[in-house]
């Protein structure tokens, strides 16, 4: 795979989300690695809801990409 690293200090899964399409889509990834999380927890967010952010995130990855791994 070619890397292409799309992060930004201080992001959020939300921000992540929120940019999914400049940050991932827009390159036409086969696959995505994602290091999150960190910082939601930082702000007070619960496991429970970070895992609720991750999966939100990749439903809209998945929504406008299916096959990417």
């Amino acid at each position: 795979y070619r890397v292409i690293q799309r992060g930004f200090g201080g992001c959020r899964l939300d921000h992540v989300t929120a940019y999914v399409n400049e940050l991932v889509l827009a390159h036409s990834p086969a696959a995505v690695v994602l290091w999150a999380g960190t910082n939601d927890l930082s702000a007070g967010e619960s496991a429970a809801g970070v895992f609720d952010k991750y999966r939100a995130f990749v439903a809209a990855v998945h929504a406008a990409q299916p096959g990417v791994e």
